[in-house]
């Protein structure tokens, strides 16, 4: 994970960080100590946070319900990360001072952007869990309460158990300190905490299926499709309510098609594809999903691909429809093949022989 790419300046006095002398104990992500002096911490006199260090943070205090009330401090060439309070002009300060570098070699030798954003949720935990108010740092016992929680917080953000302890499998020591357990240990607090977070998230899914929402997802489909107009706000509105649909029947395979459909007239088409990809899942012979997934790949002028899926909606769909045929014919006019145009365009006449554009398009190809 880059961390450099957007900087985001916090422009807090450095009085405000390190106004007293002397060693401060802090919770560190590793090693055999606790006790650390200034410039071990931070020596800059200047410090900042990165963009790419808020986000996650910011996700995982979003998914607990909490506002982030500490400060992100980025410190170069200390590799390592801590959790510390510290005596400011306003009181005590919440801290989470890191290296970017650091978290950038972590990355690199787990192979997962995961990796970084476990150690930031493991300093996160060590607040959340009132570690840094008694003023001793770390602890065996602080350090596994931290790591379950950031086991617990990648779960929630999506990573799989391996991922969430990519990070301890390449930082943790094989050997416990008097201030930190041993990997083996930190491992399984980790996993304890991912298995905790995905035992709640299942039970909460289990309750989620159990309540019947059908009667508030066909009201904001019929709410869709009632609209008349072809504005663009009118567009903007169907695929609202529609997702609104989706919303309360997650399997409601028509509002994902039709959400396709109104993508792809407002032009975002990378968008139409994710919808018709997902009335797809739910019904492999959704046909007008196809179409829809056809004429997104035709607006990003990926031709092949349009024509790979139109392809499939012609050859299955048992009513075949005119415009499959026309729009497979400019999908390969468009590739400047005239002779399958020329074929797609026969056919889609012999649906729709009073189809007098497309009878004139033919005329004009075949001079």
């Amino acid at each position: 994970m880059k961390w450099g790419l957007l900087h985001i300046a916090l422009f807090i006095s450095t009085s405000a960080l390190f106004s007293q002398p002397g060693l401060t104990e802090a919770c560190g992500y590793y090693g055999d100590n606790a006790k650390f002096s200034r410039e071990e911490l931070c020596p800059q006199l200047g410090y900042d946070s990165y963009e790419e260090a808020e986000v996650p943070v910011a996700n995982i205090m979003e998914q607990l319900g909490l506002r982030m009330n500490f400060l992100l401090v980025r410190c170069a060439n200390i590799n390592n990360a801590f959790a510390v309070n510290l005596d400011g002009d306003i009181g005590q300060i919440r801290y989470i001072i890191y290296d970017d570098g650091f978290l950038d070699r972590i990355g690199m030798k787990a192979q997962t952007d995961w990796a970084a954003i476990s150690i930031l949720a493991h300093e996160i935990g060590h607040h959340l869990n009132g570690h840094t108010l008694d003023g001793q740092g770390s602890r065996p016992d602080k350090e596994l309460e931290a790591d379950e929680f950031s086991g617990f917080a990648l779960n929630r953000l999506g990573a799989s158990m391996e991922e969430a302890q990519a990070a301890m499998q390449n930082a943790g020591s094989d050997k416990a300190s008097k201030t930190h357990p041993a990997r083996s240990d930190r491992l399984a607090s980790i996993a304890t905490g991912w298995t905790h977070s995905a035992a709640l998230s299942a039970k909460y899914a289990n309750l989620s299926r159990n309540l019947d929402y059908t009667t508030y997802a066909k009201m904001w489909f019929e709410k869709a499709r009632a609209i008349e107009g072809d504005s663009e706000e009118d567009h903007i509105n169907r695929v609202a309510y529609y997702g609104k649909a989706t919303e309360y029947r997650p399997d409601y395979t028509a509002a994902y098609r039709n959400r396709a459909k109104y993508l792809n007239e407002l032009g975002l088409h990378k968008k139409a594809i994710a919808e018709a990809n997902s009335a797809i899942a739910l019904d492999k012979e959704q046909w007008n999903a196809y179409t829809e997934k056809a004429r997104a790949y035709f607006g990003l002028e990926e031709y092949d691909n349009a024509i790979k899926y139109y392809t499939v909606a012609i050859d299955n769909r048992p009513d075949q429809r005119a415009g499959d045929y026309a729009a497979r014919a400019f999908a390969y006019l468009s590739k400047g093949d005239e002779q399958a145009a020329i074929s797609d365009l026969e056919n889609a006449l012999k649906i729709k022989p009073d189809w007098q554009v497309m009878r004139q398009q033919l005329i004009e190809l075949k001079r």
